[in-house]
């Protein structure tokens, strides 16, 4: 049919290129010219003309996409002609896109309009100067809607590559292909769900979150501006679009790289529909407004209410992207309209009011302990070193990126300064005379950035609207350009080669001395069959047959012990060299000798006569008794070795050897036939394969250079290895690599989604644990007086809080007898005086689970939950054209996803609570979240908390020391008093004694004086 349509193709009509079957574009779309009134009617009435002449059956809709409310000049000259025009606007709120109602309306009249029976219709595209890029979008969404062509980047791509080089950023200064290809995927799933396309949602842009700080400043930084465009929810009849949010100038902050790793700005803004969101980085000197990036997205396809972007996935300009680090992320948050409260309550701030609390009077003594203590100061931070750790920990970003050529793709690494052109694409030159100046006016207008410039587009009222889509209607694929057709005759030819012959009829009875029927080498007489009488079919070459025994004798039962010769006067030898071969024998493990001793056994051994010699070995005996192998037949060992040889040549590997070897190691490991394997994966049967097999299939999934391999062998298949039978086997799949990936998202879905949900609760429980904890506010509010009591008269004192590092600082500062710390000291004052709050940790239960979790891992956990359910959407939406084969896997996916959708937004709306409350965390300490992220905030308190315990801890322990201490003197001394109690006793009683002896006697010595 493809050749019969070749051989009575007609050349379409100067000045029109043709895009698929009654489908054409005027060449002027692809030109920056401006063109002179008489010119441009020329030109038209020159088309018009030829296309009645070559089509006078045929009536025509031309579709013409331009700026402005006005009748179009194109209008008023194709009417002459009995052309329908219709005109739709060129872009949408700046951002050559149009909105899902125009682009639903436009698909249904341009496929109605070909459809109609009987009729040979033609449909005409028409762009005014610049409108390339969205002509380029509608031409791929319609060619995607008829399934005449799959792949939106592939699609957008080939249609780029029939415009001359470089066109695309010369009319638009931003690249559009990240929001195009997003609303290209929105129409390649009109298959998805019986309503297409789905209903409005209408949603509230709560926040806009980065990961990682963009540089668009000398400083490392940027000061980001958010605008929203859409339509006005609250109004449902009236279609008009407008700006429905925008950050008050004023209030614009700057972030830099060094300073945070998240930037949330709050939007708190309702939409629906369609939405244009801008973000402009605002120059503080000049007010310069400067494109960061933009994105279009609608509401109705926000699945789990958030939006994940990388940098791939946005708009920008053209030569801007080294300014996004590769691990950039963007995330835009949503909400149900009904779920967020007309005003978000305020955050509970720390410090206000006091209870209980120890006035600054009750640490008098402090100020003698710390008198030549030194209390840090804060330019001297001592947990700097920590704290900067807490926010380099991270998960790197694992993007899967399509891998394409040709046109300048999002998912391309490189930054692109102008698109890439495969070569494939012909430019197209349009002569016309007189030629005006084209210059000046293009330079006014084409470069002007998008946020500058909205000018009106046509009403959108004036489109009536239509129903939503029923099942589309099955088309035909037609070659899409006749360049293509002829490149891809050799692939057509060699997909339709015809398959191997059948195996020819079984031959004749072999001979008597019958070999191979295509062997060249004589055969032996061997006994009828012939031992490689079979498989005449098979491509390798057949071995040799064995050689005939010696002298025409046939070996004995022993094998090959000795052959007798022919009759003669002498008998030969035992071990002649000439009879046969020695056969291995088993070894004797012994050490040999080399050098014999003189007087040594083996010396004399040496000099023995023969007569006393050991016995000659019969090697016959040795042979059959202590062979390594056991005995065989000549023939029948010749008949082993040479099937061995026929079965390997008859194994064909077209696989590199290695990953051939690694693939049939991995098959071994793999219990269950192919054919289960295949049908357990189109199912998606969790009980046929586990996760760990399911990725080793991925790893082992055929690549386009092995298929194409594989289809161009044109042998016989079963004499391929098992690595090309099992890629055989995976290539009857459609796209069995992504079904493969959808398979091993399902299993571990469960799994991924329980881990997450933990995660964010444990998160979320830990922030409610601090900011509730009444105890902790009264130690903090301790500390607070202790600070000002200890800081009374310098500039430090007399403060009304405190950084919350400065918790850390707290053992830094030492008493003079260096024993104590003011940490110690504060668990001593808290002991004595509050001693209720000494068990404050037991209200943050969760605090030390929450210091191992990372925001940054659980977004990337996020995202990857989304993507994947992107992914498995993608591949439905694809199975769609691979029939009966998919149809099982469409009907469990689908299943899977409706039910996954559910549970993604419910995390999701978990995800958006947990933001706020760790943000609010901060805030509760008078922090900014963009300094002082949530990490760094739970490892301080988790901190503070140890080393609050740690000081108690040995608070007691000295007490209780100082206590034993004392104690132990105590018995000291009256032990040492007890033992000097007799001594005592009898020095006074003598003393006693020489008194009243000296009373005696003194009178006496008187006298005799």
């Amino acid at each position: 049919m493809s050749l019969f349509r070749r051989f009575f193709y007609r050349r379409p009509p100067d000045g029109l290129l043709e895009i698929t079957e009654r489908v054409y574009v005027f060449d002027s779309c692809f030109s920056t010219d401006v063109f002179e009134d008489e010119t441009y009617k020329i030109y038209m009435r020159q088309i018009a003309t030829q296309l009645h002449e070559q089509f006078p059956d045929s009536s025509y809709l031309v579709f013409n996409f331009r700026e402005g409310e006005r009748k179009s000049h194109l209008t008023e000259i194709l009417s002459q002609y009995d052309m329908t025009v219709m005109d739709y606007p060129r872009h949408y709120e700046g951002c050559p896109v149009l909105s899902m109602e125009m682009i639903h309306h436009f698909l249904r009249s341009s496929d109605s309009w070909l459809s109609l029976e009987g009729s040979q219709n033609i449909i005409l595209m028409h762009c005014e100067r610049g409108g390339w890029p969205l002509l380029a979008f509608i031409l791929a969404s319609f060619l995607i809607y008829r399934k005449l062509h799959t792949g939106e980047l592939k699609t957008l791509d080939m249609l780029h590559k029939e415009a001359p080089k470089g066109l695309l950023p010369l009319v638009s200064p931003l690249n559009p292909l990240p929001s195009q290809l997003r609303y290209l995927q929105y129409v390649a799933r009109r298959n998805n769900t019986p309503e297409w396309p789905p209903q409005d949602r209408a949603l509230t842009l709560d926040c806009l979150m980065f990961r990682v700080v963009p540089t668009f400043d000398s400083e490392g930084g940027c000061r980001p501006l958010v605008r929203v465009y859409g339509q006005d929810p609250r109004l449902k009849a009236n279609r008009t679009t407008k700006m429905l949010f925008s950050q008050n100038k004023k209030r614009v902050r700057q972030y830099r790289q060094v300073d945070c790793e998240i930037v949330k700005i709050d939007v708190q803004c309702p939409v629906r529909g369609d939405v244009v969101l801008e973000c402009i980085n605002l120059d503080p000197e000049t007010d310069r407004e400067g494109m960061m990036f933009r994105i279009m997205f609608n509401t109705a396809f926000i699945r789990s209410n958030i939006l994940i972007l990388t940098r791939d996935d946005i708009d920008i300009v053209w030569n801007a992207k080294e300014r996004f680090p590769k691990d950039f992320r963007a995330e835009v948050l949503f909400n149900e309209t009904e779920a967020i409260p007309s005003k978000r309550p305020p955050v509970i701030m720390l410090g206000g009011e006091e209870k209980e609390v120890l006035p600054m009077e009750a640490f008098a003594k402090v100020q003698e302990l710390f008198s030549s203590g030194d209390w840090v100061d804060g330019h001297g931070d001592a947990a700097l070193t920590f704290l900067q750790q807490m926010t380099q920990n991270g998960f790197q970003d694992l993007q899967k990126l399509i891998p394409g050529d040709g046109f300048n793709s999002p998912d391309s690494r490189s930054a692109p300064n102008s698109p890439k052109d495969g070569g494939g694409g012909r430019k197209l030159h349009f002569n016309l005379t007189p030629q005006p100046s084209r210059t000046t006016s293009f330079d006014t207008s084409l470069h002007k950035p998008s946020i500058l410039s909205r000018t009106q587009s046509p009403s959108m009222g004036r489109i009536e609207g239509v129903k939503n889509d029923s099942a589309g209607q099955t088309t035909n694929p037609v070659p899409i350009l006749s360049a293509i057709d002829r490149s891809s005759g050799a692939t057509a030819l060699s997909a339709l080669a015809a398959p191997s012959p059948a195996p020819p009829p079984p031959p004749p009875p072999p001979p008597p001395f019958g070999g191979r029927p295509n062997s060249s080498a004589p055969a032996p007489p061997p006994p009828p069959p012939p031992p490689f009488g079979g498989r005449p079919n098979s491509s390798a070459p057949a071995p040799p047959p064995p050689p005939p025994p010696p002298f025409g004798g046939r070996p004995n039962s022993r094998g090959r012990a000795s052959l007798p010769g022919p009759p003669a006067r002498a008998p030969a030898p035992v071990a002649a060299p000439i009879t046969k071969k020695p056969a291995p024998l088993k070894p004797l493990h012994w050490v040999k000798v080399t050098r014999a001793l003189q007087g040594s056994l083996w010396a004399d051994y040496q000099k023995q006569q023969d007569s006393a010699r050991a016995p000659d070995i019969d090697m016959s005996e040795l042979e059959a008794l202590f062979s390594a192998a056991a005995p065989a037949s000549s023939g029948a060992a010749a008949d082993k070795l040479a099937k061995k040889t026929a079965i390997k040549q008859e194994k064909i590997h077209l696989v590199d050897m290695r990953r051939a070897n690694n693939c049939e190691i991995m098959l071994t490991k793999v219990k269950v036939p192919l054919a289960e394997v295949i049908s357990g994966v189109l199912a998606l049967d969790p009980a046929v394969l586990d996760t760990d097999q399911v990725e080793n299939l991925i790893k082992f999934c055929p690549t386009k250079e092995e298929m194409d391999m594989l289809r161009n062998f044109t042998g016989d298949k079963d004499t391929l290895g098992k690595c090309e039978q099992f890629f055989l086997e995976m290539m009857r799949v459609p796209r069995i690599e992504a079904k493969l990936r959808v398979f091993s998202f399902k299993i571990l879905f469960s799994q991924q989604i329980s881990e997450l949900r933990d995660n964010l609760l444990v998160v979320n429980n830990a922030s409610r644990q601090v900011r509730e904890s009444l105890k902790l506010r009264r130690v903090m509010q301790t500390i607070l007086s202790l600070g000002n009591a200890l800081n009374s008269g310098t500039a430090r004192g007399s403060a009304i809080g405190f950084k919350l590092d400065s918790l850390l600082k707290l053992t830094d500062t030492r008493a003079r007898n260096n024993r104590m710390t003011l940490m110690h000291y504060l668990c001593k004052v808290v002991a004595d005086k509050l001693p209720e709050l000494l068990d404050f940790d037991k209200d943050l239960q969760d605090l030390e689970a929450a210091t191992k979790i990372q925001l940054k891992s659980l977004a990337e956990e996020m995202q990857a939950v989304s993507k994947g359910l992107e992914k498995v959407e993608q591949e439905i939406a694809m199975s769609e054209n691979d029939g009966p084969a998919s149809a099982g896997f469409r009907q469990v996916s689908k299943e899977f996803l409706k039910t996954a959708e559910s549970e993604v937004r419910a995390l999701a709306s978990l995800y958006l609570e947990v933001g706020r409350n760790a943000d609010s965390l901060a805030q509760y300490f008078g922090e900014d979240p963009a300094r002082c992220p949530f990490e760094q905030v739970i490892s301080i308190l988790f901190n503070f908390m140890k080393m609050f315990k740690r000081s108690y801890e040995e608070n007691t322990k000295a007490t209780e020391m100082e206590k034993k201490k004392a104690e132990k003197d105590a018995k000291d001394a009256e032990r040492e008093r007890m033992k000097s109690s007799p001594k005592e006793i009898d020095r006074k009683r003598s003393l006693q004694d020489r008194k009243e002896a000296d009373a005696t006697f003194s009178p006496l010595r008187s006298r005799i004086g």
